[in-house]
């Protein structure tokens, strides 16, 4: 005899058999459901891809100083170090030796070290002033296979005599080295971070290429622009280059492809009001350094991207400043493969600010506090724009 059942009784999978079950599974499953199923695995690898990539890239990557002879020239009190210059280099033995060379020689040699007491003067307005600052180049070797650490050695030794402005600013060349080679955006962040553990306000921390296509004389117009705001950002620009002949004389389907990458970028991110994203020579406040480089992720060539949407999220007014630079030989950018993974790493950045929200992750100790202060700098003038791209050599 057939079992009665209650009335408004339901029968559940456990009281059918496996073939039973699964049929009504199926026939009640909607469309809905069934786009759902299959867009969810993807948004949530979109989403956190980017996060678990960094977290594996961090355990099996180490982060060393290297040990330079003779000892760096002119290292003082880390206490007293006022500007960073990081450079992150991967098989850079040849343009590297050039790019330090004029670094050092603009700085510290040149007019008698005028330019240095210059960043001084600019930099540690209303700061109370020890007897001497340290402007500091640390150079990031990416896990290199050629002579780039060698180069540094080479570096040290010339280093210029601690007789110019030696009452008031010295020069120091230190190397870390990051192994495995990670990424451009991972070697600027240990460079960053590295030097951050060892220096106090007034601090300010500039991201350069070893290749020196950047004119190293355009640093004073950034600091100019960024100086007395901590969370201020200096973003050097070539957008007043476009129709230059350093930058007709690309070829084609670079510059084709390059075009295509900045539509992107505006499209895909939030990131409209800075024209140029990738130049590599920014200038940072220690606040936002600190902000910054411990909430990114990409260690690619697109973390220039994520560095900027960091400063969108959290309030930083960006200061775009025109710059002079020059195409050199020797570049380490693979036309078509970095342009893609440039890309990929874009929309990786869309769903920055997304990740946060659903982790609840804050890298800094009160940073939501911080997050509240809307830091303005004033825009260029006309007048200072001109002299940025006049200044004589």
């Amino acid at each position: 005899a057939s079992r009665q059942l209650p009335r408004r009784y339901c029968p559940s999978i456990f009281d059918m058999g496996p073939y039973e079950a699964l049929s009504r599974a199926s026939s009640i499953q909607s469309p809905w459901t069934m786009v759902i199923s299959l867009l969810l695995p993807i948004f949530l690898h979109w989403l956190f891809r980017p996060v678990l990539s960094d977290i594996l890239r961090r355990r099996r990557t180490t982060v060393t100083e290297v040990d330079l002879s003779p000892p760096d020239k002119g290292r003082e009190d880390p206490e007293q170090i006022l500007l960073s210059i990081i450079v992150p280099a991967y098989n850079e033995e040849e343009r590297l030796p050039i790019m330090l060379e004029q670094t050092m020689s603009h700085l510290f040699i040149n007019d008698g070290g005028a330019t240095a007491q210059d960043i001084v003067r600019t930099l540690a307005t209303d700061q109370p002033k020890p007897e001497r600052f340290t402007i500091e180049v640390v150079v990031v070797d990416d896990g290199s296979t050629d002579g780039t650490i060698d180069a540094v050695r080479r570096a040290v030794r010339s280093l210029p005599p601690d007789t110019a402005g030696s009452r008031t600013v010295g020069p120091s060349l230190r190397c870390i080295s990051v192994q495995p080679n990670g990424g451009k955006g991972a070697a600027v962040r240990a460079g960053m971070l590295n030097a951050l553990s060892s220096a106090r306000p007034p601090h300010y921390l500039l991201m350069a290429d070893a290749d020196g296509a950047t004119d190293v004389r355009d640093l004073n117009a950034l600091c100019r622009a960024v100086r007395g705001h901590p969370r201020g950002v200096g973003v050097g620009s070539r957008a007043h280059l476009r129709k230059s002949p350093a930058v007709q004389s690309r070829s084609f389907v670079r510059n084709l492809l390059m075009g295509c990458f900045h539509l992107a970028v505006r499209a895909i991110t939030s990131i409209s009001s800075v024209e140029d994203t990738q130049c590599g020579f920014k200038l940072f406040g220690r606040e936002a350094a600190e902000i910054i480089f411990g909430s990114i992720h990409l260690g690619g060539w697109a973390f220039d991207i994520e560095v900027l949407t960091v400063c969108l999220r959290e309030n930083m007014t960006v200061a775009e400043v025109p710059v002079r630079w020059t195409e050199v030989d020797g570049s380490k950018l693979d036309t078509g493969g970095e342009v893609e993974t440039t890309c990929r790493e874009s929309w990786d950045v869309a769903g920055h600010d997304m990740r946060k929200a659903v982790l609840h992750v804050r890298n800094l100790e009160g940073a939501e506090e911080e997050r509240q202060k809307d830091v303005t700098i004033p825009s260029l003038s006309e007048g200072m724009m001109h002299s940025a791209l006049n200044t004589s050599p």
